[in-house]
């Protein structure tokens, strides 16, 4: 593992951001007045996770209380939650929903993020787990398979295996929920907005004539429109292969910084009254998830104080390294210490010390 720790967050809607899954997000949160029923996973069927990681319907907070809990977390039964992890109660304590939401691309999860939304204190963390970071899973040989990217596909698309991973990752954090999303959504989404204002940084240029992987992206460099028509290319470009044509310099992070300008203004859209319902048809008719009519109807009672102003955007802590043992392949290999307080500053969990030292413990 990595021992450099790198700052964590990325100020409002920084480096590390999938537009694809901000929509989805969205989509679950603020367009929540719907409903997302498409699918719902077999908690049965998915009994054999790795040691230390349970599926249950009956989490340890079952205690009886002679005050009855109003927080909606605790009718909320988890994908995936860590009953030894050292976190493990003050994730039970706060009244917190969160999902996993997963961009396809060719059956890899390219984009992998995880979405915590409090519904005490109405703040959005999103947490975003780069397609490459490394993850040993037993039996594994094949060196792109320790890739957590490929997970979803090389266990039959299976979203518990990879809300697994992703749990294990973020200190046993609970997932309550999933959503998967392709390229497709995003421009059915873009369809009901209309199109934003961006700064292109450089003329984005790249054209692939392979039968069944064509592609032609052609984007002048300035404020342009992206809109239904090209936001797919927008998404997907990377590097160019025309000579004298600029490439991300900082691969995918520098790829996700570019697309900030893009996420507020499609925020900005997404979350005004009048597209709410136009955005939530087009997402309950194409997007994949297992929020129950239920709980999406819940927690769009307490989903009207999200606004831009108080969601923040995260990536794990780690760098990238070429691992010469497995291929000489790039990997992004986790900071520890660092992903341990991400989710002490998320969760807003305070060390013995600290609470030792706060005002409220000195004057008792």
């Amino acid at each position: 593992m990595s021992g450099t720790s790198k700052t964590s967050k990325i100020k409002k809607f920084g480096t590390g951001l999938d537009i694809r899954a901000l929509i989805c997000f969205l989509a679950v949160f603020a367009i929540a007045t719907t409903g997302l029923t498409r699918y719902r996973i077999d908690h049965h069927a998915e009994k054999s996770l790795s040691e230390g990681v349970i599926i249950s319907s009956n989490p340890k907070n079952d205690t009886e209380d002679e005050t009855p809990d109003e927080r909606l977390s605790v009718d909320m039964v988890p994908i995936v939650v860590d009953e030894d992890s050292p976190f493990y109660d003050a994730f039970l304590a706060q009244d917190r929903v969160n999902v996993l939401v997963l961009g396809l691309n060719e059956g890899l999860t390219d984009t992998i993020m995880l979405g915590s939304y409090d519904m005490e204190n109405q703040t959005v963390d999103i947490v975003t787990i780069p397609r490459d970071t490394y993850y040993a899973r037993k039996g594994i040989k094949a060196a792109s398979l320790f890739k957590i990217n490929s997970i979803y596909y090389s266990t039959g698309n299976s979203v518990a295996r990879v809300a697994e991973a992703v749990s294990d990752i973020l200190y046993g954090m609970p997932i309550h929920y999933y959503a998967l999303v392709d390229f497709e959504d995003v421009r059915k989404v873009m369809e009901v907005i209309g199109g934003v204002e961006v700064e292109i940084p450089f003329h984005m240029k790249y054209i692939d004539t392979t039968p069944g992987h064509e592609l032609k992206i052609d984007i002048p460099a300035g404020l342009q429109t992206i809109d239904a028509n090209n936001v797919v290319e927008f998404l997907r470009f990377r590097k160019s292969n025309y000579s004298g044509y600029k490439s991300y310099s900082e691969g995918d992070v520098q790829r996700s910084a570019v697309q900030r300008e893009f996420i507020v203004r499609v925020m900005e859209k997404c979350l005004k009254a009048g597209n709410i319902p136009k955005v939530a048809k087009v997402v309950l008719d194409n997007v994949e998830s297992d929020l129950s009519w239920g709980i999406a109807a819940k927690v769009a009672t307490k989903a009207g104080g999200i606004s831009s102003d108080n969601i923040a955007t995260f990536i794990i802590p780690g760098e990238g390294r070429t691992r010469t043992d497995l291929d000489s392949l790039s990997f992004y290999m986790r900071d520890e210490k660092g992903i341990e307080n991400l989710v002490k500053e998320i969760y807003r969990i305070k060390d013995p010390e600290e609470e030792n030292s706060s005002p409220a413990a000195i004057n008792q």
